[in-house]
Protein backbone atom coordinates (compact mmCIF):
# COMPACT_ATOMS: atom_id res chain seq x y z
CA UNK A 1 0.00 0.00 0.00
CA UNK A 2 2.80 2.22 0.85
CA UNK A 3 4.74 1.69 -2.35
CA UNK A 4 1.44 2.77 -4.64
CA UNK A 5 1.12 5.79 -2.79
CA UNK A 6 4.62 6.67 -3.15
CA UNK A 7 3.82 6.30 -6.98
CA UNK A 8 1.30 8.35 -6.91
CA UNK A 9 2.85 11.54 -4.96
CA UNK A 10 5.63 11.17 -7.82
CA UNK A 11 3.46 10.81 -10.80
CA UNK A 12 0.27 13.04 -9.74
CA UNK A 13 1.26 16.84 -11.00
CA UNK A 14 2.62 19.93 -8.87
CA UNK A 15 0.08 22.55 -7.07
CA UNK A 16 -0.42 24.85 -10.18
CA UNK A 17 1.05 28.28 -8.83
CA UNK A 18 0.23 31.53 -10.52
CA UNK A 19 0.00 31.88 -14.28
CA UNK A 20 1.19 35.46 -15.68
CA UNK A 21 -0.55 36.65 -19.19
CA UNK A 22 0.68 39.00 -21.44
CA UNK A 23 -1.65 41.52 -21.39
CA UNK A 24 -1.39 42.43 -25.05
CA UNK A 25 -0.50 38.78 -26.55
CA UNK A 26 -2.60 36.81 -24.26
CA UNK A 27 0.05 34.35 -24.16
CA UNK A 28 1.82 32.86 -20.68
CA UNK A 29 4.76 34.37 -19.69
CA UNK A 30 7.27 31.51 -18.53
CA UNK A 31 10.58 32.98 -17.44
CA UNK A 32 11.83 36.07 -16.12
CA UNK A 33 12.42 38.05 -12.84
CA UNK A 34 9.43 38.87 -10.33
CA UNK A 35 9.48 41.26 -7.29
CA UNK A 36 5.96 41.64 -5.74
CA UNK A 37 5.63 44.34 -3.00
CA UNK A 38 3.47 44.45 -0.78
CA UNK A 39 3.45 44.28 3.49
CA UNK A 40 6.81 42.20 2.26
CA UNK A 41 9.13 41.75 -0.79
CA UNK A 42 9.10 38.92 -2.44
CA UNK A 43 11.41 37.90 -5.08
CA UNK A 44 12.04 34.81 -7.28
CA UNK A 45 12.94 33.46 -11.11
CA UNK A 46 10.03 32.69 -13.18
CA UNK A 47 10.89 29.49 -14.78
CA UNK A 48 8.59 26.76 -16.66
CA UNK A 49 9.10 24.79 -13.35
CA UNK A 50 8.83 27.45 -10.92
CA UNK A 51 5.85 30.30 -11.15
CA UNK A 52 5.62 31.07 -7.66
CA UNK A 53 3.18 30.84 -5.18
CA UNK A 54 0.20 28.74 -5.49
CA UNK A 55 -1.96 32.45 -5.18
CA UNK A 56 -1.14 35.57 -5.30
CA UNK A 57 -0.57 38.27 -2.42
CA UNK A 58 -1.62 41.76 -2.15
CA UNK A 59 0.54 44.36 -3.75
CA UNK A 60 2.40 44.99 -7.01
CA UNK A 61 4.01 42.58 -9.10
CA UNK A 62 6.85 44.06 -11.73
CA UNK A 63 8.10 41.68 -13.98
CA UNK A 64 11.95 41.54 -15.96
CA UNK A 65 11.59 39.36 -19.15
CA UNK A 66 14.77 40.74 -20.37
CA UNK A 67 18.20 41.60 -19.58
CA UNK A 68 18.02 45.33 -19.38
CA UNK A 69 17.94 45.77 -15.71
CA UNK A 70 14.61 47.56 -16.00
CA UNK A 71 10.90 45.89 -15.34
CA UNK A 72 9.08 46.07 -18.60
CA UNK A 73 5.78 44.47 -17.10
CA UNK A 74 3.39 44.85 -14.31
CA UNK A 75 0.47 44.01 -12.31
CA UNK A 76 -1.70 44.67 -9.29
CA UNK A 77 -2.85 42.45 -7.14
CA UNK A 78 -5.54 42.33 -4.63
CA UNK A 79 -4.57 38.62 -3.70
CA UNK A 80 -5.99 35.42 -4.05
CA UNK A 81 -5.37 35.96 -8.09
CA UNK A 82 -4.24 32.56 -9.93
CA UNK A 83 -3.78 33.97 -13.56
CA UNK A 84 -2.42 37.39 -13.13
CA UNK A 85 -2.63 39.80 -16.52
CA UNK A 86 0.51 41.83 -16.84
CA UNK A 87 0.35 45.07 -18.66
CA UNK A 88 3.40 46.52 -20.34
CA UNK A 89 6.16 49.10 -18.38
CA UNK A 90 8.88 51.19 -17.96
CA UNK A 91 10.95 53.00 -15.92
CA UNK A 92 10.33 57.10 -14.83
CA UNK A 93 13.70 58.45 -13.24
CA UNK A 94 13.14 62.19 -12.48
CA UNK A 95 13.92 65.42 -9.81
CA UNK A 96 11.98 68.22 -8.69
CA UNK A 97 13.81 71.45 -8.52
CA UNK A 98 12.52 75.12 -8.38
CA UNK A 99 13.42 78.24 -10.18
CA UNK A 100 16.93 78.44 -9.22
CA UNK A 101 17.90 74.76 -10.05
CA UNK A 102 17.31 74.07 -5.88
CA UNK A 103 16.18 70.24 -5.61
CA UNK A 104 12.53 70.19 -3.82
CA UNK A 105 13.27 67.30 -1.10
CA UNK A 106 10.39 64.90 0.31
CA UNK A 107 7.97 66.61 -2.06
CA UNK A 108 4.76 64.23 -2.45
CA UNK A 109 4.06 62.83 -6.15
CA UNK A 110 0.62 62.62 -7.79
CA UNK A 111 1.27 60.25 -11.06
CA UNK A 112 -1.87 60.19 -13.68
CA UNK A 113 -1.84 57.49 -16.45
CA UNK A 114 -4.69 56.63 -18.54
CA UNK A 115 -4.92 53.54 -16.92
CA UNK A 116 -3.95 53.70 -13.36
CA UNK A 117 -3.27 56.55 -10.48
CA UNK A 118 -0.47 56.64 -8.40
CA UNK A 119 1.50 58.87 -5.87
CA UNK A 120 5.06 58.30 -4.63
CA UNK A 121 7.71 61.73 -3.51
CA UNK A 122 11.24 62.57 -3.65
CA UNK A 123 14.22 61.37 -1.47
CA UNK A 124 16.62 63.34 0.55
CA UNK A 125 18.43 64.67 -2.58
CA UNK A 126 15.14 65.68 -4.78
CA UNK A 127 15.16 62.29 -6.69
CA UNK A 128 12.78 59.86 -7.37
CA UNK A 129 12.18 56.72 -9.31
CA UNK A 130 8.95 54.58 -10.69
CA UNK A 131 7.77 52.03 -12.26
CA UNK A 132 4.65 52.97 -14.44
CA UNK A 133 2.61 51.53 -17.43
CA UNK A 134 3.88 52.06 -20.84
CA UNK A 135 1.46 54.97 -22.01
CA UNK A 136 0.90 58.71 -21.79
CA UNK A 137 1.43 60.01 -17.91
CA UNK A 138 0.94 63.58 -15.90
CA UNK A 139 3.05 64.18 -13.19
CA UNK A 140 2.16 66.74 -10.64
CA UNK A 141 4.04 68.04 -7.37
CA UNK A 142 2.81 70.04 -4.84
CA UNK A 143 4.66 71.44 -1.78
CA UNK A 144 4.94 74.31 0.64
CA UNK A 145 2.66 76.22 -1.87
CA UNK A 146 4.98 75.37 -4.76
CA UNK A 147 2.94 73.11 -7.66
CA UNK A 148 4.59 71.94 -11.41
CA UNK A 149 3.77 68.99 -13.30
CA UNK A 150 4.89 67.50 -16.62
CA UNK A 151 3.67 64.90 -19.06
CA UNK A 152 5.62 61.91 -20.36
CA UNK A 153 5.42 59.20 -22.60
CA UNK A 154 6.88 55.64 -20.85
CA UNK A 155 8.27 53.51 -23.10
CA UNK A 156 8.32 49.75 -22.18
CA UNK A 157 11.54 48.07 -20.80
CA UNK A 158 13.33 52.02 -21.22
CA UNK A 159 14.21 54.66 -18.41
CA UNK A 160 12.45 57.89 -19.15
CA UNK A 161 14.07 60.94 -17.42
CA UNK A 162 12.04 64.41 -16.00
CA UNK A 163 12.58 67.22 -14.40
CA UNK A 164 9.81 68.77 -12.98
CA UNK A 165 9.60 72.42 -12.23
CA UNK A 166 7.89 74.20 -9.52
CA UNK A 167 7.10 77.35 -9.17
CA UNK A 168 5.78 79.52 -6.47
CA UNK A 169 1.91 78.97 -5.58
CA UNK A 170 -0.42 79.16 -2.70
CA UNK A 171 -4.25 79.26 -3.22
CA UNK A 172 -5.04 80.29 0.02
CA UNK A 173 -3.42 83.76 -1.14
CA UNK A 174 -4.49 83.87 -4.83
CA UNK A 175 -7.30 86.64 -4.32
CA UNK A 176 -4.65 88.72 -2.71
CA UNK A 177 -2.02 88.19 -5.41
CA UNK A 178 -4.32 88.30 -8.19
CA UNK A 179 -5.42 91.64 -6.73
CA UNK A 180 -1.42 93.12 -5.97
CA UNK A 181 -0.60 91.94 -9.42
CA UNK A 182 -3.57 94.60 -10.60
CA UNK A 183 -2.69 97.59 -8.80
CA UNK A 184 0.77 97.14 -10.43
CA UNK A 185 -0.51 96.94 -13.19
CA UNK A 186 -1.87 100.18 -12.90
CA UNK A 187 1.03 101.85 -11.46
CA UNK A 188 2.76 100.15 -14.78
CA UNK A 189 0.50 101.97 -16.91
CA UNK A 190 0.48 104.92 -14.97
CA UNK A 191 4.10 105.57 -15.48
CA UNK A 192 4.16 104.46 -19.01
CA UNK A 193 1.72 106.89 -19.66
CA UNK A 194 3.79 110.33 -18.37
CA UNK A 195 6.59 109.03 -19.87
CA UNK A 196 6.10 108.14 -23.27
CA UNK A 197 6.51 111.61 -24.45
CA UNK A 198 9.33 111.88 -22.26
CA UNK A 199 10.80 108.73 -24.19
CA UNK A 200 10.09 109.77 -27.58
CA UNK A 201 11.71 113.46 -27.42
CA UNK A 202 15.01 111.93 -25.89
CA UNK A 203 14.85 109.15 -28.94
CA UNK A 204 14.94 106.51 -25.79
CA UNK A 205 14.65 102.76 -27.11
CA UNK A 206 14.22 99.28 -26.01
CA UNK A 207 17.66 98.63 -27.07
CA UNK A 208 18.88 100.95 -23.96
CA UNK A 209 18.69 97.71 -21.40
CA UNK A 210 20.92 95.10 -23.76
CA UNK A 211 23.99 94.97 -21.55
CA UNK A 212 26.98 95.48 -23.56
CA UNK A 213 28.52 92.20 -23.66
CA UNK A 214 32.21 93.66 -22.87
CA UNK A 215 30.90 94.77 -19.88
CA UNK A 216 30.35 91.40 -18.44
CA UNK A 217 32.51 88.97 -16.61
CA UNK A 218 34.51 86.08 -17.45
CA UNK A 219 31.74 83.62 -16.17
CA UNK A 220 28.64 85.73 -17.70
CA UNK A 221 30.37 85.91 -21.23
CA UNK A 222 30.47 82.44 -21.08
CA UNK A 223 27.49 81.58 -20.43
CA UNK A 224 26.08 83.38 -23.22
CA UNK A 225 28.85 82.45 -25.80
CA UNK A 226 27.74 78.81 -25.20
CA UNK A 227 24.01 79.47 -25.03
CA UNK A 228 24.22 81.82 -28.46
CA UNK A 229 26.44 78.81 -29.71
CA UNK A 230 23.63 76.69 -29.24
CA UNK A 231 21.12 79.00 -31.26
CA UNK A 232 20.11 80.51 -28.46
CA UNK A 233 18.51 78.18 -26.15
CA UNK A 234 19.64 75.18 -24.62
CA UNK A 235 18.95 73.13 -21.00
CA UNK A 236 20.24 74.00 -17.65
CA UNK A 237 22.12 70.15 -17.60
CA UNK A 238 23.53 70.65 -21.42
CA UNK A 239 24.76 74.03 -19.64
CA UNK A 240 26.24 72.74 -16.52
CA UNK A 241 28.26 69.71 -18.98
CA UNK A 242 29.43 72.10 -21.60
CA UNK A 243 30.86 74.47 -18.95
CA UNK A 244 31.48 72.32 -16.15
CA UNK A 245 31.34 75.29 -13.23
CA UNK A 246 30.41 74.56 -10.00
CA UNK A 247 26.91 74.33 -9.46
CA UNK A 248 26.41 77.39 -6.83
CA UNK A 249 28.53 79.30 -9.43
CA UNK A 250 26.40 78.85 -12.00
CA UNK A 251 23.16 79.69 -10.46
CA UNK A 252 24.75 82.88 -9.07
CA UNK A 253 25.72 83.84 -12.92
CA UNK A 254 22.64 82.94 -14.18
CA UNK A 255 20.34 84.93 -11.38
CA UNK A 256 23.29 87.72 -12.42
CA UNK A 257 22.41 87.60 -16.34
CA UNK A 258 18.09 87.29 -15.75
CA UNK A 259 18.38 90.71 -13.23
CA UNK A 260 20.17 92.51 -16.62
CA UNK A 261 17.40 90.73 -19.06
CA UNK A 262 20.59 88.86 -20.75
CA UNK A 263 18.62 85.69 -20.37
CA UNK A 264 15.50 83.79 -19.08
CA UNK A 265 14.78 80.71 -18.10
CA UNK A 266 11.50 78.28 -19.02
CA UNK A 267 10.51 74.84 -18.73
CA UNK A 268 9.61 72.63 -21.47
CA UNK A 269 8.34 69.23 -21.73
CA UNK A 270 10.02 68.53 -18.12
CA UNK A 271 13.49 70.29 -18.86
CA UNK A 272 14.54 73.71 -17.64
CA UNK A 273 15.65 75.77 -20.89
CA UNK A 274 18.27 78.46 -20.57
CA UNK A 275 17.53 81.04 -23.42
CA UNK A 276 18.82 84.47 -24.66
CA UNK A 277 16.47 87.13 -24.11
CA UNK A 278 15.54 88.72 -27.30
CA UNK A 279 15.73 92.33 -27.92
Amino acid sequence: MWRWLVVAILVLPAVSAIDLIDAQTGEQLQTGYVRIEGETVREFFLTPEYRGPETAPNGTLLLRTTDSGTFDHYAHLTGGERVVLVHPAGVLVGDVEDNFASSIVHAPIVIDCLTQHMSTQTDAMGKFRITLPAETCRITVMSDGRSGDAVVDITQGEITDVTVLVGIVNTKNLSWMLAIALCIAVVVVVFILRTKTRAVRTGATSTTRTPIKAALTQKERQVVDAVSARGGKMTLRELRFVLQLPRTSLLRTLQSLESREVLIRTQEHGRILVELNKP
